[in-house]
């Protein structure tokens, strides 16, 4: 009986934690639709860079990212519009954590950063196979500069 009340105790101690670190780790369901409202709208590519090295954006090439909801769309001006959704998965970390399915290419596990007007997206350059960034430093590494776009 001791032994049963001990397991009990150490449960709920267990839960109890996990819901502590939750909340003051800033990823409740609250943090994250707060999170999620600084995303909505549309960002506009401004920069690409691979493993730090800058990719020069074709002048006549515009190409954006709108986030509505759950839901996410890629639109360039060559290859038209892919609409996809996205899922928070960490927003206590540094960097944050996002994964975002668009078109027909599986999930990929990104990081992001975001301010008021400025978006930086990194992800794997192996795509949906490859895995989460832990840094936007990290080798192999797509990273997507975006501007919030005019309304």
């Amino acid at each position: 009986m001791k032994r049963l009340v001990w397991m009990a105790a150490v449960a709920a101690a267990a839960v109890a934690v996990s819901y502590a670190t939750a909340t003051q780790c800033g990823n409740t369901d609250q943090d994250k639709a707060k999170e999620k409202a600084k995303l909505q709208g549309t960002w506009e590519l401004s920069k690409v860079t691979l493993d730090g090295k800058d990719f020069p954006l074709p002048a006549t090439e515009k190409t954006t990212l709108t986030f509505d909801g759950d839901k996410v769309s890629a639109k360039s001006s060559s290859k038209g519009d892919e609409a996809g959704n996205f899922t928070l998965v960490d927003v206590a970390k540094a960097p944050r954590q996002i994964d975002m399915k668009i078109g027909k290419e599986g999930t990929a596990k990104c990081i992001y950063e975001v301010t008021d007007d400025m978006l930086k997206v990194g992800m794997s350059a192996k795509g949906p196979t490859g895995d989460r960034p832990t840094g936007f430093d990290a080798k192999d590494l797509i990273v997507l500069t975006l501007k919030k776009a005019a309304k």
